[in-house]
């Protein structure tokens, strides 16, 4: 019986590495995407005095930084070089 793969770990070793390259690049750049409005939401709040959206915008970048860089980051990693479990 073959063993269940991934989607990942079949693109890690079906892609190229300007392939592999690419796909990352369009994760960071949602993400960076992400991170302009949160930082745009956390401009506004401070020019209304809005303690509430202030808060947030406090929570939408530490869960940014806690959750999902580490997943763009381990996912990146996963695609590029192949380092998945056997």
């Amino acid at each position: 019986m073959a063993q269940k793969r991934s989607i990942g770990y079949r693109l890690s070793k079906r892609l190229t590495k300007e392939t592999k390259l690419k796909i990352v690049d369009e994760w960071t750049c949602d993400k960076q995407k992400s991170i302009q409005i949160t930082i745009d939401k956390l401009k506004k709040s401070v020019a209304e005095n809005n303690k509430n959206t202030f808060q947030s915008a406090i929570d939408d970048l530490i869960d940014f930084k806690l959750k999902s860089l580490p997943a763009v980051n381990n996912m990146a990693k996963n695609l590029i070089y192949g380092d998945y479990d056997e």
